[in-house]
């Protein structure tokens, strides 16, 4: 008798990656490659230079700057881990239902790409409020617009390119329904689809909703 051990973890690696990418809220604050100096530390250069100085027209060349390289160390707060174990007679017995790809697809919906947004939203709101930057405020329809606009505000002199504001379904409710403004609706050429989401403010800034769902 002959027993066959496969690393599906491995195989649908591929797999894996893209169901968090596509499910997950937070993915364009992922980092693509940092340089780890052990299992749970890694470190992010921050570069400064100086600033001009005054020309010297009596001097050859240019005045000389000053670039100041430092690697900031950080460090994972915990180390989190699965796996699971699916025995060849019960992929076979369930139809396929527990094949390593719908085990795979289910794990990534339901449990870490929920609780990977869940950290990340904590983390922020953990910091906001460290910052003094975090305050409770009754959103209604008439005030969304004015309340998003002013929390901008606050970010302009970093520039507001990739700028994503993470709402609730209630905060995006108001804003869909905000008297701010005039809307032109929508509808395909079937006639069977109608969008009336709010998807960027001000062409600059963009709109996400946050699920409520495993959330802080």
């Amino acid at each position: 008798m002959s027993i066959t051990i496969q690393n599906y973890a491995e195989k649908w690696q591929k797999e894996l990656d893209q169901t968090l990418q596509q499910g997950s809220l937070t993915a364009e604050l992922e980092t693509p490659e940092v340089n780890w100096l052990d299992a749970k530390t890694f470190r992010v250069p921050h570069i400064k230079t100086s600033g001009y100085q005054n020309h010297n027209r009596e001097k050859k060349g240019f005045n000389s700057g000053k670039i100041t390289v430092e690697d900031v160390p950080y460090t994972l707060d915990f180390d989190r881990d699965i796996e699971f174990y699916v025995d060849k007679a019960d992929v076979d017995e369930t139809n396929q239902a527990a094949s390593a790809g719908n085990i795979t697809r289910v794990f990534s919906e339901e449990n870490a790409t929920p609780e990977m947004d869940a950290y990340r939203f904590s983390k922020l709101a953990a910091y906001a409020e460290k910052d003094g930057l975090s305050q409770d405020e009754a959103i209604t329809k008439e005030n969304v617009v004015e309340t998003l606009k002013a929390a901008i505000l606050k970010t302009r002199r970093y520039g507001t390119q990739n700028l994503i504001l993470y709402v609730s379904s209630q905060v995006m409710d108001c804003l869909e329904q905000a008297p701010n403004f005039t809307r032109t609706i929508s509808v395909d050429s079937a006639g069977t689809q109608i969008e009336t989401r709010v998807t960027s403010l001000d062409s600059r800034s963009r709109v996400v909703q946050k699920k409520q769902k495993n959330l802080p």
